[in-house]
């Protein structure tokens, strides 16, 4: 069997930058780790950065400098995998230099979830596809969906790699369109065990 930790950090308060919020979530991982048997850590949607009007007032990557704080979190966070000797799943934002449309507005972003492995590689990518605007929630001020249907899993193996287990992911609002998730556990590519 795989085992997951689904870790419910505390939100990134405004005092507190994304790089401060990455290590409170490591030493998090860390204590967990020394105390559980731990394959995968999932983190939610844009965790450890931040959800919040203060993440996306100060800290979306619009500029190559912010863009190299979410390179060092990703190369953070590959490391922590590596150390801990575990998967991880976290929140981050993408984005997409090539298909500005104009240079003014900056680039393209999305709303992001990034899958590392046990030796740091990058095994899995995906950008939320249903954003969310619902009451004062409005991301489409900020984001753009990740290309429609297209289903994103992965596997997870044990340690001793005796057993794996093919995970899928959708982010927050897509769960609320069922056609992804029946992609995830009726196509051949995927037939997932479990979404997260």
């Amino acid at each position: 069997h795989v085992e997951v930790c689904a870790l419910q950090p505390t939100l990134r308060p405004p005092f507190e930058s994304p790089w401060e919020a990455v290590r409170r979530v490591k030493l998090c991982m860390e204590l967990i780790a020394t105390k559980e048997n731990v394959d995968i850590f999932v983190l939610p949607e844009l965790s450890p950065i931040g959800y919040s009007d203060d993440t996306f007032a100060k800290w979306l990557p619009t500029n190559a400098h912010k863009q190299d704080m979410y390179k060092e979190i990703d190369q953070a966070m590959r490391e922590i995998a590596t150390n801990l000797g575990v998967y991880i799943c976290y929140g981050t934002v993408g984005w997409d230099d090539e298909q500005t449309s104009a240079a003014q507005y900056g680039p393209k972003m999305s709303i992001r979830q990034v899958v590392v492995d046990r030796s740091g590689q990058q095994v899995a990518c995906y950008d939320k596809t249903f954003l969310c605007d619902y009451g004062v929630c409005t991301e489409t001020r900020f984001f753009q969906s990740g290309p429609a249907s297209r289903p994103v899993s992965f596997v997870v193996k044990t340690l001793d790699e005796s057993s794996s287990f093919r995970f899928g992911l959708l982010i927050c609002s897509d769960m609320r369109y069922p056609g992804l998730a029946r992609q995830l556990v009726a196509d051949q590519e995927h037939r997932v065990d479990c979404i997260l």
